[in-house]
C-alpha cells in the first residue's frame, strides 16, 4: 500500500508537469508574432498584391477587422501576396489552423481585446501614434532615458512634419550637450559630438510628413542624410573615432543647453513627429528606401517609437492612431 505522504508527493508532481506544460504553451504564443514558412488558414479578409511585407501589415493595421497576415514574396520581381486575416494566435492555443507552408510568413499584428491578457507583444500597434508639439516654447518636451548601450556607429529614423526651424532630436551626456542632434535650422542637420554635417540645401519644411534617415560612423566620419528614402547628404570626416556614450538624457522638440535642460523657445519645434528609432548599426539603402514608404518600420533595438509614451510634459498633444501619412 502506498503511504499517504507519497500519494500526495505524486499527485503535487503531476499537477506541477500539467501546469509547466499550460506555461509553457502561453510562453511559445506570446513570445513571437511571426512565423516563418507557416501560414493561418481558413479566416481570409481579402487577398491583395502589394511590395513589401510592411505594406501588407500597414494594410492590416488599417483594417479593423484584421488580426494577422500572410505574407509570400514572389520570385519573379520585388511584389507579393498579402492575405488579410480576421483570427490570429491569440483565439487559439492549439495553433490548429497555423498550417506548415513554405515560403509563406505569418504575423500578428493585433488582438481581440477579449484576448488581450494573452496576446503576443504587438510593437506595431503600440508603436501607432503620432506626437504634435503645437506651439515653440520651452514647456512641450518629451524625455526618454533608455540609452543602454555606447555607439561607434547609428541609424536614426524617423517620421516629421513641420513649417519651420527647430530641434527635432537631441541626445546630451554629462557635460557634452549635443552628442546626437537632427534640427531644423533652417536646413536638416546632423550633430555628432558637436559638429555638424556641412550647410547642404536640404529642406522638409513644407508641412508636409517626410521621412528622414541619418547615419554615421566613427571609422572615418562618413555621414549620410536620406530624406523620403533619397540620399541627399554624403560626407566623411564628421568626428572620426569619437564614441557616443550611453547612460544620458534624449529630449524630442528642444536642444538641451544643460543636460535635461536649459531649453530656450527659439530652437524649440513647432511640427510633428511619429514612429522614430534608432539603432547601433548602419541599415542597408533597402531597408531605409522600404521603411519611407510607410508610417510603420521595425523598432530601433537602441530606442523605440514605444519607449517615447513615458514621459511627455507640457503643450506636447498626443495623437492615437497616428497622423502620420507617406507621400
Amino acid at each position: 500500500m502506498v503511504p499517504f505522504h507519497l500519494k500526495t508527493w505524486i499527485a503535487v508532481q503531476i499537477i506541477s508537469v500539467s501546469l509547466a506544460s499550460i506555461d509553457d504553451k502561453i510562453r511559445s504564443l506570446t513570445s513571437t508574432v511571426t512565423r516563418e514558412n507557416f501560414r493561418l488558414e481558413g479566416h481570409l479578409i481579402e487577398s491583395v498584391i502589394v511590395d513589401s511585407q510592411i505594406t501588407c501589415s500597414h494594410y492590416c493595421v488599417k483594417n479593423t477587422r484584421c488580426l494577422s497576415i500572410n505574407y509570400k514574396k514572389f520570385q519573379t520581381d520585388l511584389k507579393g501576396r498579402c492575405e488579410l486575416n480576421f483570427a490570429g494566435l491569440s483565439n487559439d492555443l492549439d495553433n490548429k489552423y497555423l498550417i506548415p507552408t513554405k515560403e509563406f510568413v505569418f504575423s500578428q499584428i493585433r488582438c481581440r481585446k477579449e484576448d488581450e491578457t494573452r496576446c503576443p507583444n504587438m510593437d506595431r500597434i503600440s508603436s501607432d501614434f503620432s506626437l504634435e508639439f503645437p506651439v515653440r516654447n520651452g514647456n512641450g518636451v518629451v524625455y526618454n532615458k533608455n540609452m543602454d548601450r555606447v555607439l561607434t556607429k547609428f541609424t536614426l529614423c524617423l517620421w516629421m512634419k513641420t513649417q519651420s526651424q527647430g530641434t527635432v532630436f537631441s541626445y546630451a551626456w554629462q557635460n557634452r550637450m549635443n552628442e546626437i542632434i537632427i534640427m531644423n535650422s533652417p536646413e536638416l542637420q546632423l550633430y555628432v559630438g558637436g559638429q555638424h554635417t556641412p550647410r547642404a540645401v536640404i529642406s522638409v519644411r513644407d508641412g508636409e510628413w517626410h521621412h528622414v534617415c541619418a547615419t554615421w560612423r566613427n571609422t572615418d566620419g562618413q555621414n549620410k542624410i536620406f530624406i523620403d528614402g533619397k540620399l541627399e547628404e554624403n560626407g566623411t570626416g564628421l568626428q572620426a573615432g569619437h564614441i557616443i556614450e550611453k547612460g544620458g538624457v534624449v529630449v524630442l522638440g528642444q536642444e538641451q543647453d544643460s543636460l535635461g535642460g536649459g531649453f530656450q523657445d527659439n530652437q524649440a519645434l513647432v511640427g510633428k513627429i511619429a514612429n522614430l528609432n534608432l539603432w547601433d548599426t548602419i541599415l542597408p539603402l533597402k531597408e531605409i528606401v522600404e521603411m519611407s514608404k510607410n508610417c510603420f518600420s521595425r523598432k530601433g533595438n537602441v530606442l523605440s517609437w514605444e519607449q517615447f509614451r513615458s514621459d511627455i510634459r507640457g503643450t506636447v498633444k498626443v495623437h492615437e492612431p497616428s497622423l502620420c501619412r507617406a507621400p
